[in-house]
């Protein structure tokens, strides 16, 4: 938000209304004590997650790769 932007809406908040401020204060009330609750869930791990799943690894995977024969 540019400083333009910011600066106009302050103008128009200044002339608010008292019930105005209630229901804005009201709302951002609101919307912060969503956003406190939501970040003070535990998150699920994830260990485990691929346990059942099949895997594929091919036979050579152990095989010494031609790029590196140089170096062995």
């Amino acid at each position: 938000m540019s400083d333009a932007a910011f600066n106009s809406m302050m103008t128009e908040v200044d002339n608010f209304s008292f019930d105005q401020c209630v229901l804005l204060l009201s709302r951002l009330s609101q919307v912060f004590s969503k956003k406190q609750s939501e970040t003070n869930v535990p998150k699920k791990s994830m260990y485990g997650v691929w346990k059942n799943e099949p895997f594929y690894m091919s036979p050579d995977f152990d095989e010494p790769l031609e790029e590196f024969a140089e170096y062995m």
